[in-house]
């Protein structure tokens, strides 16, 4: 059950990162070689984030480095040999800070949005 459950927090990670490459790609291209002079000012960031698509890319991005930097300290707890108990409390906590993260940087995104 363990290693069946280790194989998929695996495989998440390798996929996470996967996306990760593709959505700083994006983010790249989009944030820095279509702004002119290589930088956007606050409200062409603004305007960026209006845009249906652009706001979707950017909140993948988030949800995406907060994943694969959780499942990386999970991984990391993982090898410390753990007990069973304490494997869920890591689990737990990373959950939680996961989902705060996330939260967090979808507030600030909307009173950007707003501004």
């Amino acid at each position: 059950m363990q290693a069946d459950r280790s194989r998929w927090v695996w495989f998440l990670q390798a996929v996470s990162g996967a996306a990760l490459v593709v959505l700083v790609g994006v983010h790249l291209i989009a944030q820095h070689f279509l702004a002119a002079g290589g930088l956007r000012d606050f409200n062409e960031v603004v305007a960026y984030l209006r845009q249906p698509v652009a706001l979707a890319l950017e909140l993948s991005f988030l949800v995406v480095v907060a994943a694969h930097a959780l499942l990386g300290l999970r991984a990391i707890f993982s090898d410390l040999g753990l007990s069973p108990r304490s494997q869920l409390a890591v689990d737990v906590i990373l959950w939680i800070v996961g989902i705060l993260t996330v939260l967090y940087g979808l507030q600030l995104t909307c009173q950007v949005i707003q501004y």
